[in-house]
């Protein structure tokens, strides 16, 4: 007599319930891994952001200190200054506080004199836009390079 006929068991079907059952498992862990990636990926992309200004042809920058303005219209440096800011990775921080303490202001205008974006810039490493502070996480505003600027 066979064990399969005293205790009425179906070894092969029994095998195969197991092996459905592991299977099952592995599958549900690599789901589960797959949509923690996932999840991370999309709260890391939401956490940073980037500017994307374009098709300016001048800033105004304001000193906020003296309020004293001065409008760029050089191409090479209104690029310079507008390929900075699009390459930094913004990182959101708190809702702006009334006065937003800027030290400086830039207003990016088009050819057509339309305002395309305004921004202040708080410190080396700290931007308002968009009623809320960013900070600057892979790089620093040179802030000597707007204060001169205003000399030339």
């Amino acid at each position: 007599m066979c064990i399969s006929e005293i205790t009425g068991a179906n070894y092969p079907t029994l095998i195969n319930k197991l092996n459905n059952w592991g299977g099952l498992k592995i599958k549900r862990i690599v789901a589960l891994i797959l949509m923690a990636t996932c999840l991370m990926l999309l709260i890391m992309a939401c956490g940073n952001k980037q500017l994307n200004i374009k098709g300016v042809s001048s800033i105004v920058l304001i000193n906020e200190e003296d309020n004293v303005s001065t409008e760029i219209k050089d191409v090479e440096i209104v690029e310079e200054i507008t390929n900075e800011f699009n390459s930094f990775s913004l990182k959101k921080g708190k809702r702006m506080e009334i006065p937003p303490g800027w030290t400086y202001q830039l207003i990016w205008r088009d050819a057509n004199d339309i305002i395309v974006q305004v921004l202040g810039v708080v410190d080396e490493d700290t931007i308002g836009y968009n009623d809320h502070y960013y900070s600057i996480s892979d790089d620093c505003i040179d802030m000597e390079f707007f204060a001169s600027l205003f000399a030339s």
